[in-house]
């Protein structure tokens, strides 16, 4: 963006937006410098307000999403770097440049600095008006004001390969949801914002159970669900997944997955989807009534500048700038070792593309807490890109929760679209996570509850690690790699029995060497503590010669232990689990 110096200014600065009737929701935008950032800026916004009196020393007064405004965001400091300010058109149409916008930057006093009027010409696809920034050569009171006054189809600090939509709908369906199994046919009709292009949008929105015969959130037999519905958009056709958590009528629980696809309405920007779900018991006695689900979902979130990845195509192209744009959202029932995830990735591409490729993002926000997930795409065509998601969490929280001393592992789906004029993408994940001892119970108990969900469960080879090192001893026993059908390539490994001694506090730099039936990897403490009792590892660099199972030859392998310290002993113990190919 180019941009001319028009002075100097002294915090603090108020900028202030105002608009007309339409487009309804404009929003303005302020990007800090923060060098602990992923994307090397604190972006405040409607989803993240900021603050005076503490960094980013920024803070948005309000969000209005009904016309005219006005939204101010007042800069109480500078920091060294560039600052920067745009609006959105978050309504997607009309354009930003039908909307008489108007930008005024006042001093600390309320006297007008100067006045910015939004360009009056632009494409449909310039969905960002970005209107000046401030540069500081340190931190402190006093920067330089430079106007870029001009229309853009990303945000200033590139990141323009994301659409984000929002969704309000009803879904309606006919016949028994809780029979076992059963597609139910089911339509999902309403209303969507946000980009909407050739090379469309993706979203995600809650969804739960409402009965309009009483005052308690369930279906009109008395069960109950909750949960997010992805969608992607592409030429005004959409298609949709969801990902439910139910307690039926009889108090068996589990999710319910499906898919559904249908039409915009270009017009109004209304949809129709239509398709089949079905629900998959995977446990009872959660001592949660139905009508109780509601108010019983516990989400844990990771913040979206700290979730990065990186990709690549098998012929050849790369990945790259990969970036969650919203939060990581994971969800459970009380007390349930099991859920949903749900997030949207973007990322920037070149060279040569095609249907084979890959991207790996994790979170690196959280000390105690690891997330990975693997994208194994299976589509690149006509403006449209799917795959699917396997992954391994784990954590060592310092208060107690249901994730607590637990690894789990992620699998689901991605879908979205993609643009070749701008080499971006963007895609909506939504999938389910189940902690390690109770998939491998489901294993063991009901395997085709999880081959209902297309999880991996057929065993398919198994190994014994060990070793010693870094103050300590290391065995992962009956270490079993599962894949969807006998004989293939796994896809995801766990084990329930990880165990040790240690003779003093491991470091956090120095990996233990596990070997065993032909496998080597890289045991890597992260957390030790001593204080909660608990600890957190990576396992890294796995590699070898599968045998044990009906699959024999090559695999690469990574994943996540965690579990809890005996100081009367002087153990260890946990799980483990994680990625394989």
């Amino acid at each position: 963006m180019s941009s001319t110096l028009f002075g100097t200014v002294n915090a603090p600065v108020s900028v202030v937006l105002t608009w007309g009737a339409t487009p309804r929701d404009l929003d303005a935008y302020a990007w800090i410098p923060h060098s602990q950032e992923a994307s090397g800026y604190r972006k405040v916004y409607y989803g993240n307000k900021g603050y005076l009196s503490q960094f980013p020393h920024a803070y948005l007064d309000r969000d209005i999403t009904s016309g005219y405004g006005p939204e101010t965001i007042e800069f109480e400091k500078f920091y060294s770097g560039t600052s920067y300010y745009s609006v959105e058109n978050y309504t997607g149409t009309p354009p930003i440049s039908y909307s008489s916008a108007i930008v005024v930057v006042k001093d600390a006093n309320g006297n007008v600095i100067t006045t910015y009027n939004v360009p009056t010409t632009g494409t449909e696809s310039d969905y960002w008006w970005h209107v000046l920034s401030f540069k500081a050569t340190s931190n402190g009171s006093s920067a330089n004001l430079y106007t870029v006054n001009s229309l853009g189809a990303g945000d200033p600090v590139s990141t323009s390969w994301n659409n984000p939509g929002s969704i309000n709908a009803v879904m309606q369906g006919s016949g028994n949801l809780w029979t076992q199994g059963t597609r139910v046919e089911t339509t999902v009709t309403g209303r969507y914002t946000g980009h909407s292009d050739n090379y469309g949008t993706v979203g995600t929105a809650i969804f739960h159970s409402e009965n309009d015969n009483n005052a308690n959130k369930t279906t009109s037999d008395g069960g109950a669900y909750y949960g997010v519905l992805g969608a992607a958009e592409t030429n005004r056709n959409i298609n949709s997944k969801v990902a439910f958590m139910y307690i039926d009528p009889y108090g068996k629980t589990g999710y319910i997955d499906g898919t559904l696809s249908g039409t915009v309405n270009a017009s109004d920007n209304t949809f129709y989807t239509a398709g089949h779900i079905f629900s998959t018991a995977i446990g009872s006695g959660t001592g949660i009534e139905p009508k109780s689900l509601y108010g019983n979902i516990h989400t844990y979130y990771y913040p979206e500048d700290y979730l990065t990845g990186s990709g690549s195509f098998t012929a050849g192209g790369t990945f790259n700038d990969g970036k969650i744009n919203q939060y990581l959202y994971q969800r459970n029932i009380a007390g349930q070792h099991w859920g949903i995830w749900d997030t949207q990735l973007g990322a920037k591409y070149e060279g040569t593309t095609g249907s084979d490729w890959n991207i790996s993002f994790s979170n690196n926000y959280y000390t105690y807490r690891i997330n990975q997930f693997e994208v194994t795409g299976t589509q690149w065509s006509d403006k449209t890109l799917s795959g699917k998601v396997y992954g391994y969490g784990g954590d060592a929280s310092y208060t107690e929760n249901e994730l607590t001393g637990k690894t789990w592992i992620n699998v689901g789906d991605a879908f979205g679209t993609y643009n070749p004029n701008s080499s971006t993408m963007q895609s909506v994940m939504v999938g389910k996570w189940i902690e390690t001892n109770k998939f491998l119970d489901l294993v063991i108990n009901n395997q085709a509850a999880l081959q209902q969900l297309n999880i991996p469960c057929v065993s398919v080879g198994k190994a014994d690690l060990s070793g010693s090192g870094n103050n300590m001893t290391v065995s992962m026993n009956n270490v079993m790699f599962f894949a969807n059908s006998s004989g293939a390539v796994p896809k995801i490994w766990a084990t329930g029995n990880v165990n040790g001694g240690y003779t003093g506090t491991p470091s956090t730099s120095v990996p233990v060497a596990l070997s065993g039936n032909g496998l080597s990897a890289n045991f890597n403490i992260k957390r030790w503590s001593t204080t909660t009792n608990n600890w957190l590892a990576t396992i890294t660099d796995g590699t070898g010669n599968l045998s044990g199972g009906s699959y024999t030859g090559a695999v690469s392998f990574k994943g996540v232990g965690a579990g809890t310290i005996n100081q009367t002993n002087n153990t260890f113990s946990g799980t483990a689990a994680g990625t394989a190919k």
